[in-house]
C-alpha cells in the first residue's frame, strides 16, 4: 500500500511510523483520519455473542440495541457517595453554627455528595438505546439525564472502531471503553462514551456495522479484544 501523504493535511504533523501498517490511520495530534491507498483487505473477525443484558431488534425499516448499564462501580459509588453525604451535612451543619468561610466548603461537599450517588443510581439502572430509523442514528440514555444523546446520519458514517481509555489512579489502572465513528470528510465522533465492559462495546460496533452494511477494517488506535 502506498501513503498519499506522510504528513497531516489538517495540522501539519507527521504521521508516525507505527501507523503505517493500517489502512485506515489518524493523526495523533488533531485526530484527521487517513487512507492509505491500495487494496484494503476486509478482517474476519469472529462474530461476538449478544449479552444476556443486551436486546436487538432489527427489522428493515429500522434498528433498535438497547443494552443495561448494571455496573458494579454504580454500587460502589452510591454507598461512598451515601456516607460523603452524612459527612457533607454535620460539616455543613457544624460550619454553619459557628459562621465563616468553611460553611461554604459544605455547601460544596453537599453537592459533590449528591451528584456521586446520582452517578451511582445512573450506572445502575440506565439504558443505552441506539436506534435507527429514517437514516438516522440516534443514541440517547433513559431513565435517568446522561450526557451525550445526539443525532447522526448514518450516510455519513464510513466506519466504526472502538477505542480503550485508561485511568490511572496511584497505580491502580482501570479501562472504559467509546465507540467512535469515522465520518466523511475526515472527521470523527464519539457515539458513546465510558462503556464498562469491552464485550458491550465490540459487540454494538459489530452490530451496527453489520446493520448499516460497513466492511470492518482494522483503525489504527483502535482496541482488539
Amino acid at each position: 500500500m502506498e501513503l498519499k501523504s506522510l504528513s497531516c493535511t489538517r495540522c501539519g504533523a507527521n504521521i508516525s511510523e507505527r501507523s503505517l501498517t493500517e489502512p485506515v490511520i489518524s493523526c495523533d495530534y488533531c485526530g484527521c483520519i487517513f487512507l492509505l491507498s491500495g487494496n484494503i483487505q476486509n478482517e474476519d473477525r469472529a462474530i461476538i455473542p449478544v449479552p444476556e443484558n443486551m436486546s436487538i431488534n432489527n427489522q428493515d425499516d429500522r434498528f433498535v440495541l438497547t443494552y443495561k448499564w448494571k455496573s458494579v462501580s454504580g454500587i460502589v459509588l452510591m454507598i461512598f457517595g451515601s456516607f460523603f453525604l452524612l459527612f457533607s451535612l454535620f460539616w455543613t451543619s457544624f460550619t454553619f453554627s459557628i459562621g465563616g468561610i468553611f460553611a461554604i466548603f459544605g455547601l460544596f461537599f453537599l453537592f459533590l455528595s449528591l451528584f456521586l450517588i446520582y452517578m451511582g443510581i445512573a450506572f445502575t439502572v440506565n439504558k443505552t438505546i441506539i436506534r435507527i430509523a429514517d437514516s438516522i442514528l440516534s443514541v440517547k440514555f433513559i431513565p435517568l439525564f446522561w450526557p451525550g444523546a445526539q443525532n447522526i446520519n448514518v450516510k455519513e458514517i464510513v466506519q466504526l472502531f472502538v477505542k480503550r481509555k485508561e485511568y490511572n489512579n496511584k497505580g491502580n489502572i482501570s479501562y472504559s471503553y467509546n465507540i467512535v465513528a469515522l465520518l466523511k470528510g475526515n472527521r470523527s465522533i464519539t457515539l458513546i462514551k465510558m462503556i464498562q465492559e469491552p464485550e458491550i462495546a465490540k459487540c454494538v460496533e459489530q452490530q451496527l456495522e453489520r446493520y448499516l452494511g460497513i466492511k470492518d477494517i482494522s483503525i489504527a488506535g483502535e482496541y482488539k479484544a
